[in-house]
């Protein structure tokens, strides 16, 4: 619809929040094609400032804990929006969603893991 959740409004602060909270927030898919700046040579993406400035107001405030991630469906992959985040914006974490059952969200249990640790 028509509604913008704050995010969309006030971006900057919201990605900037979450990494002084030390919490993981998310780029959503799609986000890249909706830069008016973009540019696209042969089918992929050569220029997007917009992510970059995403994924710098979150690094600005970023203490060590936390995590952006960007998001990608398929026509992002199509036209290499997963390259050019980790090539010419040092993304360092990517979520590939595959169709729109992905959304629903499951219990999990974590009793199985183990978890590494610092100490020797």
């Amino acid at each position: 619809g028509s509604e913008m959740c704050i995010r969309d409004r006030n971006w900057q602060d919201y990605f900037g929040g979450a990494a002084m909270a030390g919490v993981l927030t998310v780029i959503g898919e799609g986000a890249v094609t909706k830069d008016p700046t973009l540019r696209l040579e042969n089918g992929k993406v050569v220029h997007c400032p917009k992510l970059k400035e995403f994924l710098d107001a979150f690094r600005k405030y970023y203490r060590g804990y936390g995590q952006i991630i960007l998001q990608v469906n398929i026509d992002d992959d199509r036209i290499g929006v997963p390259e050019y985040a980790i090539k010419e914006c040092g993304c360092e974490a990517i979520e590939f969603k595959f169709g729109q059952s992905a959304k629903g969200t499951q219990p999990v249990s974590y009793t199985h893991l183990t978890l590494p640790t610092t100490s020797r």
